[in-house]
């Protein structure tokens, strides 16, 4: 089964939970002084809001979620590796292995990973990350998806395993102490 359609987009049209978008803008806003600065940063998104909330227009902002391929996802594992020991010069084979399949099983609940479809150009599986989710103004991402002119729509049920997961994080409940286990 395939897991992306690709749509033409026109302006007005509605988007749907799952659309993947490129060079998407995040407004990182940082504090100096009195004074606030704000960058323009693009990341590649996927749409977490509700297809349901959009088809009605019940929304002025869409919650968007960046991601970046697996290569890129794997350095920077790599980098957070080399933080806890500066001599892990690189990822062998089997922690390779080990990454992709604990993506794949959702072990990581900040991150999700779908297929790559390179018909469409998306040579690489996408690695959404949930733990940086923003919303975007339905107006910037109707100028984004314009300029692009078509977008990768995840199918179902691939489309709901991701709410799955991202439903999976968001509900994440971090209790003051575990049980200990009388065995």
């Amino acid at each position: 089964m395939d897991w992306y359609s690709s749509v033409l987009y026109e302006k007005g049209c509605a988007f749907e939970q799952g659309d993947i978008l490129y060079e998407c803008p995040y407004f990182e806003t940082t504090r100096k002084g009195d004074e606030c600065l704000t960058d323009i940063v693009l990341h590649d998104v996927v749409i977490l809001t509700q297809s349901c909330d959009l088809a009605h227009g019940k929304v002025g902002k869409i919650l968007v979620a960046p991601w970046v391929g697996l290569s890129d996802f794997m350095q920077n594992w790599l980098c957070e590796i080399r933080r806890r020991d500066p001599k892990k010069e690189q990822l062998s084979s089997k922690d390779k292995r080990s990454l992709f399949k604990h993506l794949s099983e959702g072990i990581y609940p900040g991150y999700h990973i779908l297929n790559k479809c390179e018909e469409s150009g998306l040579l690489d599986y996408p690695i959404i990350d949930f733990r940086n989710a923003y919303s975007v103004a339905l107006a910037e991402l109707e100028k984004v998806a314009c300029a692009q002119s078509r977008i990768l729509r995840l199918r179902p049920p691939y489309r709901e395993h991701l709410s799955q997961a991202f439903a999976r994080f968001f509900m994440r409940v971090g209790l003051p102490s575990n049980l200990v286990n009388p065995y």
